[in-house]
């Protein structure tokens, strides 16, 4: 099963989840389809484990924010209907 396929299935089943890509191929193409599938970043190998490190913390902020950003969507979609 291809990288691509996996994300899919992740995507699928895990929709919230954020997929980071590693992968040996580096194409823009493939970038492309993997962003268009859900997939947070794209890294191409030989990686820089800083970098790697540095987009796994953005991959969880984001993640945060979003959580905290669907929390206030309820409590607002609360208050509109008292």
């Amino acid at each position: 099963m291809s990288g691509l396929a996996i994300l899919n299935e992740i995507k699928r089943y895990w929709p919230q989840i954020e997929v980071i890509m590693l992968t040996a191929q580096s194409d823009q193409k493939t970038a492309v389809e993997a962003a268009s599938l859900g997939a947070y970043d794209f890294i191409s190998k030989p990686y820089d484990s800083d970098h790697l490190l540095l987009t796994c913390n953005r991959a969880v902020e984001h993640k945060n924010l979003s959580v905290e950003n669907n929390q206030y969507k309820k409590k607002i979609r609360r208050v509109s209907l008292k």
